[in-house]
């Protein structure tokens, strides 16, 4: 098998970090160039020097020719191979756009929220475009060349300011080979190539001479080290996008339900879940990607959750005692603070449910799959056992109910699987104990059950 992915880092990273962001960055049939692996780095006259593998001109390095074979393989496999960030973005794209096509006419009909066989032709719409998505997906990474360098940021320095880091993305970019960044909260880039440093005088010296040879030279590299890294940015637009369409389109929903007029809180609501999304970006960045997961912080987690569910529970029945006496605009505000209260507390549960387990460490483990699917029933099944009074028994308002479902854990859902994404980690070296695992679980199943009208 031949390399087809090249890891641009530098030595000052964490070990542990670093290999983790490898996997989150690469797929099973990936052949990986690592240098601090694959380069002989004894120095103890058994093996080559390093000076040796270097060569005596830059491109002689084993980091050029790696690069070159990539960008020759990739001209090979042709032109699928250039669109292939694009291929796989377009199928995820789409299913959401027929998603928030769904959504919208169902605003504006009232038969997709109220008619049981309307609903369920609307939820396969859309699961049949979930499904084309990651089937074309699937497609493309099994079948479109995969050659790139991905570049792995850490977070105790910036991979910039070395210049072997520097001169992998110049190589990258004159070979025309695509350059990726591996999802991680560190940051790179904050300072200028023409101030990086290599740590051998005659490496350095060469180094620089070559890009200064270049027409454009520093200028060049800079841009594209911001070039790639604005596609971090894009990434994490990407995903507020996803969670707006997910989320804030079926709450539009709900308030449809309550009044045709309920454009006024649409702004406030949006708000409220940008709020929730950036909070919970900012809390994982602050801590360098980890959680607390202490039991004092597993007690405020659980103090977090439960007062926002109070909060929820008080709002929903001032709505329920007042309903006479306020108008619709207060209603539909209120409704509002509900949904942004689901929000705030999916935010805390998230860190607990990852807490329950004995030993925990990552969010991106299978233990999450079975809280979310456990979590999942419990509010199917409180919403079922809402919704069955007054209605004939087998089909119980069954779409509305999973509609509800819905709604109350795509947050759990998105800020997990994105935490799970970028590697966030939660900081517990030994195991649980049985007291904080008890007080978490039963933290997370009041949220699932009193998530329900």
């Amino acid at each position: 098998k031949e390399v087809n992915v090249m890891i641009s880092h530098c030595f000052g990273e964490n070990a542990e970090e670093f290999l983790e962001a490898v996997l989150r960055a690469t797929q099973a049939g990936d052949i990986v160039y690592i240098c601090a692996l694959a380069n002989y780095q004894a120095e103890d006259q058994a093996g080559p020097s390093i000076a040796d593998q270097l060569g005596q001109r830059p491109n002689e390095s084993p980091f050029w020719r790696v690069l070159a074979h990539i960008a020759r393989q990739g001209r090979e496999a042709g032109l699928a191979w250039r669109w292939r960030p694009l291929l796989l973005r377009a199928p995820g794209a789409v299913a959401l756009c027929i998603f928030a096509a769904v959504c919208l006419s169902a605003c504006g009909n009232r038969a997709v929220t109220t008619e049981g066989p309307v609903i369920l032709l609307a939820w396969g719409i859309i699961w049949v475009a979930a499904a084309g998505a990651c089937l074309s997906v699937r497609f493309v990474n099994q079948h479109v060349y995969r050659g790139r360098m991905v570049v792995i940021p850490n977070y105790t320095v910036d991979i910039y300011s070395r210049l072997w880091c520097v001169y992998e993305i110049f190589v990258a970019s004159m070979l025309g080979v695509g350059v990726e960044v591996a999802p991680t909260l560190a940051t790179a880039g904050r300072v200028s190539s023409e101030s990086a440093r290599c740590g051998g005088e005659e490496d350095e010296r060469r180094i620089r001479g070559e890009v200064e040879a270049c027409a454009e030279g520093y200028e060049s590299i800079d841009r594209a080290v911001q070039c790639t890294l604005a596609g971090v940015r894009w990434h994490f637009a990407g995903v507020w996008a996803k969670y707006m369409i997910l989320q804030a389109l079926p709450s539009f929903l709900l308030l449809a339900e309550i009044d045709a007029d309920y454009l006024d809180v649409v702004g406030p609501m949006c708000l409220g879940y940008a709020g929730t999304i950036a909070l919970a970006y900012h809390v994982a960045k602050l801590g360098q990607g980890t959680v607390a997961g202490s039991a004092a912080a597993a007690g405020t987690y659980c103090c977090i959750a439960i007062t926002m569910c109070l909060l929820r529970e008080v709002a929903q029945l001032a709505g329920r005692l007042y309903s006479d006496q306020i108008d619709s605009d207060a209603f539909q505000w209120l409704t509002c603070l509900q949904l942004c209260l689901y929000e705030l507390s999916a935010l805390a549960v998230t860190p607990l449910t990852a807490i329950c387990r004995p030993c925990p460490r990552r969010f991106d483990s299978r233990w999450r799959w079975r809280v979310l699917v456990l979590a999942s029933s419990m509010v199917f099944a409180c919403a079922l056992a809402t919704n069955a009074f007054g209605f004939p028994w087998p089909f119980p308002r069954i779409p509305l109910c999973l509609g509800e479902t819905w709604i109350r854990m795509v947050p759990l859902y998105m800020i997990w699987t994105v935490g799970a994404e970028f590697g966030v980690r939660v900081n517990s070296q030994m195991r649980t104990k049985p007291v904080v695992m008890a007080m978490s679980s039963l933290a997370t199943a009041v949220w699932c059950v009193t998530t329900i009208e």
